[in-house]
């Protein structure tokens, strides 16, 4: 069952949407606050997010960028009577992916939510040789044992490195991804430290390795070799 997390400070309009959405077969928290919003992600797995844009005196689109760096993977619709193209720029730069514009009809809601959320908790978890990512919660897992609860800062860079395994990572990229600025002397040894954290995690399984590529960023390389006695474990694409 697909699970809807539902924030809108319209506590008559929230509810019409969750029973809704309750009606057609979806599992829905609604809340009217942004309130412990981290915990409820944790505890409920949700496929998807459907936020308000003002939520009493926050801005939901800010909230959103919070959300999306702890928890990557769960897809955000945002939902607002401001219309403005300014406003859904915003939304969608903060990496919702979509803006529905208020009113709108529940069967457009639903369409939107079949599109963009996943449906089940294997299309949140990246996987690479041994180990496996968990975008949801966070936990790098080496076969069946968690590693690590990753930061944030952790997460969204060994997921670039993943994302772009035998390939060079520019330390512009990664500046412009981790910290949303220019690379510069001044994040040099944060990022230093950084990779050496995340080449301490991967350690475990051999065919994987940080190389730094002087001068130019880093490379995460990934050597399949053919091992009998383990069994095949599928790795995401570049």
């Amino acid at each position: 069952m697909t699970k809807v997390l539902l924030v809108d400070d319209d506590i008559d309009l929230g509810g019409f949407i969750n029973m809704a959405l309750t009606s057609l077969g979806y599992e829905v928290h609604f809340q009217n606050s942004l309130t412990g919003i981290n915990g409820v992600i944790e505890d409920f797995h949700p496929n998807i997010i459907v936020l308000d844009v003002e939520i009493g005196k926050k801005n939901g689109i800010e909230e959103a960028k919070n959300i999306i760096s702890c928890y990557s993977g769960i897809p955000i619709i945002f939902i607002s009577s401001h219309t403005e193209i300014e406003n859904i720029n915003k939304g969608l730069s903060a990496g919702g992916v979509t803006y529905l514009k208020k009113p709108f009809d529940i069967k457009e809601l639903e369409a939107y939510i079949q599109r963009f959320s996943y449906s089940s908790p294997l299309e949140n978890t990246v996987m690479l040789g041994f180990y496996s990512l968990e975008l949801c919660n966070q936990n790098l897992i080496f076969k069946e044992e968690v590693v690590k609860h990753l930061s944030p800062l952790e997460k969204n860079c060994l997921l670039l490195l993943i994302k772009k395994k035998n390939k060079v990572v520019t330390r512009e990229e990664l500046s412009k991804e981790l910290w949303g600025t220019d690379f510069s002397p001044a994040i040099e040894d944060s990022l230093n430290n950084l990779i050496s954290r995340l080449r301490d995690l991967i350690k475990k399984d051999t065919r994987l390795s940080i190389k730094t590529i002087k001068f130019k960023g880093y490379k995460l390389e990934f050597q399949q070799t053919i091992l009998n006695d383990v069994p095949h474990t599928p790795s995401i694409e570049s």
